[in-house]
C-alpha cells in the first residue's frame, strides 16, 4: 500500500464480509473523516449518522500499519526494583528492595584462606590478594547504591504518601535536590539511583522519576505537582459530555473550580497534547 487509504481498502477486500458501505466511505471521504465532520459525509452520501459510527466500529478492526507485526520491536517486560507495600499499623507503608530475599554476594573463602596462606607462592597470593580487593569494592559499591536507592524510595514514601494512600490527583511536587538532602548525598547521586528504577506499589509499577516534578499551588495555598495537574485534565475529559466536548478554555475553566488557578490555556493544550487527547472537535460524538 502506498498510503493509509490503500491500507485500509486491501485490508477491507481481504474480509470475508460485505465492506462496500465502509469502502465507500474511506474511498470518498477519508479527509472528512479523518476532520471527524460525520455530518457532512452524512449529507453527501445520503445516510444518516448512525451508518457512519456504524461503519467506524466495523472498521476499527483494521491496522493502520500492519507492517509493524512482521517488523515490531520487542518490548521487554519491566520487572520492579523497589516495593511498597502497606502495613496494618495507621496507613503507614514498607519499603523493601525487590531482590531483598535474594542471597547476597560473598568471596569464595578458598580464595580468601589461599591469599594469606604463605605456602602459596608470592606471584599467585599478590594475585589472589589484588583481585579479591577488587572484587571486595565492587560488592561494597553495589550494596551502597542498594542502600541508596531504599534510602531515596523511603524518602519519596515520605513525603508522597497522599499518592500512594489516593492516587495519582494527590501527587505533590517534589525537587530533587530536596530528597538529596534528605539522604545526605549528592544531588547528581539521587538522579543516577532512580534512573531507569520502578516501584511497584498499589498503582501499579511506576518509574522513580515520576515523583519528581514541579507543580503549581491552588486556591487553597495546596501544592499540586504537574503530573497531578495532567491526572485531573484527564479526569475532566473522560467525564465531558462527548456530544459537547470541551476545548481548551472551558478545561481551563473546569481546572479553576478544582482549585488549580494561573493555568494558561496553551499550557492545557500542551498537557492535551502530551496525554495524547486530541481537540475537542475530534473528540465530538454525533
Amino acid at each position: 500500500a502506498r498510503d493509509m487509504k490503500e491500507c485500509l481498502l486491501i485490508q477491507m477486500a481481504q474480509m470475508g464480509e460485505d465492506m462496500s458501505f465502509e469502502s465507500r466511505l474511506i474511498s470518498e471521504h477519508l479527509d472528512a473523516l479523518l476532520e471527524n465532520h460525520l455530518p457532512e459525509i452524512a449529507r453527501k452520501m445520503n445516510c444518516s449518522i448512525e451508518a457512519i459510527n456504524r461503519a467506524i466500529e466495523r472498521m476499527s478492526k483494521l491496522d493502520t500499519s500492519p507492517g509493524l507485526q512482521i517488523g515490531r520491536h520487542q518490548n521487554h517486560p519491566i520487572t520492579p526494583d523497589v516495593i511498597v507495600e502497606s502495613t496494618d499499623t495507621a496507613g503507614q507503608y514498607s519499603v523493601r528492595l525487590a531482590d531483598s530475599d535474594l542471597p547476597h554476594l560473598r568471596v569464595n573463602n578458598y580464595y580468601v584462606k589461599m591469599a594469606k596462606d604463605v605456602q602459596v607462592g608470592e606471584k599467585t597470593r599478590k594475585f589472589l590478594q589484588n583481585n579479591l580487593r577488587s572484587a571486595q569494592w565492587i560488592m561494597e559499591a553495589i550494596e551502597q547504591r542498594k542502600n541508596t536507592l531504599l534510602k531515596v524510595t523511603q524518602v519519596i514514601v515520605k513525603y508522597q504518601k497522599d499518592f500512594f494512600d489516593k492516587g495519582q490527583l494527590h501527587l505533590r511536587p517534589l525537587p530533587m535536590s530536596k530528597v538529596a538532602d534528605d539522604v545526605g548525598v549528592h544531588l547528581a547521586t539521587v538522579s543516577r539511583a532512580v534512573s531507569g528504577k520502578y516501584v511497584q506499589c498499589s498503582w501499579g509499577i511506576l518509574p522513580l522519576r515520576k515523583f519528581f516534578s514541579g507543580g503549581i499551588e491552588d486556591v487553597n495555598g495546596q501544592a499540586h505537582s504537574w503530573e497531578a495537574v495532567r491526572a485531573k485534565l484527564q479526569q475532566i475529559i473522560d467525564e465531558e459530555d462527548k456530544a459537547k466536548p470541551l476545548n481548551d478554555d472551558e478545561i481551563r475553566d473546569q481546572l479553576l473550580k478544582g482549585g488549580i488557578k494561573k493555568l494558561a490555556r496553551r499550557t492545557v493544550a500542551k498537557y492535551r497534547k502530551l496525554l495524547n487527547i486530541p481537540a475537542a472537535r475530534f473528540r465530538k460524538k454525533f
